[in-house]
């Protein structure tokens, strides 16, 4: 899930406690100024905006650049049939 704005924050807070994790957005108000928080194996840990919040094999959360995520994963599209 790339974290763009407030709105995929939200998404990203919600996503997080679905699959029983914790997430919180701090400096809300603060328009252009909000954080995402994301508790991970490391402790609480800031995923800056563009970056990618993704969840590993064993379940653990990292935050992870965009410009490295797109060089290291290829985009999977649906196809029809």
């Amino acid at each position: 899930m790339r974290i763009i704005d407030y709105s995929s924050m939200k998404k990203a807070v919600a996503w997080v406690g679905e699959h029983g994790g914790f997430a919180k957005i701090i400096n809300m108000g603060q328009n252009g100024g909000e954080k995402l928080i994301v508790e991970t194996a490391l402790g609480l840990v800031e995923v800056p905006r563009q970056y990618f919040l993704i969840k590993g094999d064993l379940g653990g959360l990292y935050s992870y650049p965009s410009d490295i995520f797109t060089q290291e994963y290829a985009a999977l599209g649906v196809q029809d049939g």
